[in-house]
């Protein structure tokens, strides 16, 4: 599914909107609002491995997708950018960055995503963030945790 730009700004939003996931055309991350942007640098932040330019290039090059949470107006409340990641035994669908507001109302989306990842032949969904995202998501495992040592 494929969606024209619109551009958003943060409103007030009623608890009882309905929302929608959007796959974006990969064009799209050319028309970001600069709101949609900083949501995404956030996301990035203090990240060594990628800048936004970098998700930005890879959205636009097809090697990862950019999706939106979207009211029934089209106001757009979240993005997140989306990878498969080829491995021996199996694909994986990551979940490579996610930003906006009304966190828990776009979760409950979240279930739209794995079945894209399952359409698309993936046997796991993986994303990497703060603690607290097991906190929200506990129906994800927790194998453990990623550190790193800037060298």
């Amino acid at each position: 599914m494929t969606q024209a730009h619109r551009q958003t700004e943060h409103s007030a939003l009623p608890s009882s909107a309905e929302l929608h996931l959007v796959l974006r055309h990969p064009e799209d991350a050319l028309h970001l609002t600069g709101q949609q942007l900083s949501w995404l640098a956030m996301a990035l932040c203090q990240d060594p491995r990628c800048s936004l330019q970098g998700v930005l290039e890879d959205i636009r090059s097809e090697a990862a997708q950019l999706w939106s949470f979207e009211t029934e107006a089209g106001e757009t409340l979240m993005l997140v950018v989306t990878r498969i990641l080829h491995h021996e035994l199996c694909d994986t669908f990551e979940i490579q960055l996610c930003g906006g507001h009304r966190l828990r109302d776009c979760l409950k989306l979240l279930p739209e995503l794995e079945a894209h990842a399952r359409f698309l032949g993936c046997k796991l969904v993986e994303l990497r963030g703060r603690p607290g995202w097991h906190r929200v998501l506990r129906e994800y495992s927790l194998r453990g945790i990623a550190l790193e040592k800037e060298l």
